[in-house]
């Protein structure tokens, strides 16, 4: 029998992953990543972080971050294991995991309670929203430095992790961006998701 839920699931997964390889963000195959092997363990790993969110199991934002780090490591090891699927970086393993959260937080839309449930999730981040986050820098709190513009605004697609005692991190320009974009969603009473949503607007860069 159908299971809907899986159906549900897949349908964002393979809208999610097109986003997290498209164009120059992915020098590997790109079809074959929408019908992996190792699909059920992809499906097992983004599961997980997905259903804490969506089971409010999160009460500040260094647990999310903890666990949404733990699953941006075991997707790049899931996709990476195979040299045939490419290099599968920390930037095409965020926007997964983002554009993925991003298409749930639309069942938000109809009922706004749900929209707490998302309130510690990252914003995506890509071409259009880094250069957003940069021409409304000045409006940023003073401690948040963004850098350079050649630098905080280059392709994302390659953006790995940083490594810190051996340990995998976020890379320093990933932290810098999500803690601009909370900041600048603040200011206008948004979560980083709804940032994304009004930012991408062709209208709205």
């Amino acid at each position: 029998m159908a299971n809907s839920n899986d159906d549900i699931f897949m349908f964002i997964y393979i809208s999610a992953i097109r986003d997290a390889v498209s164009r120059k963000a992915y020098n590997g195959a790109k079809k074959p990543l929408e019908k992996l092997e190792e699909l059920d363990q992809l499906k097992d790993t983004l599961s997980e972080l997905i259903n804490n969110v969506l089971n409010n199991k999160y009460s500040c934002q260094n647990d999310y971050d903890k666990d949404y780090l733990k699953t941006a490591i075991e997707i790049c090891k899931i996709i990476n294991q195979k040299e045939s699927n490419g290099k599968f970086s920390f930037g095409n393993s965020q926007k997964l995991i983002n554009m993925m959260l991003k298409y749930f937080y639309i069942t938000s839309y109809a009922d706004k309670d749900k929209k707490e449930l998302f309130k510690f999730c990252h914003c995506p981040m890509d071409g259009q929203i880094l250069r957003k986050v940069w021409r409304k820098r000045k409006s940023l709190s003073c401690n948040i430095k963004i850098g350079k513009y050649d630098e905080f605004n280059k392709g994302w697609g390659n953006e790995d992790f940083d490594n810190t005692n051996g340990k995998k991190d976020f890379s320093k320009r990933y932290k810098i961006f999500q803690q601009a974009v909370r900041d600048l969603a603040d200011k206008e009473n948004m979560i980083s998701l709804e940032f994304d949503y009004h930012y991408w607007l062709p209208h709205q860069l």
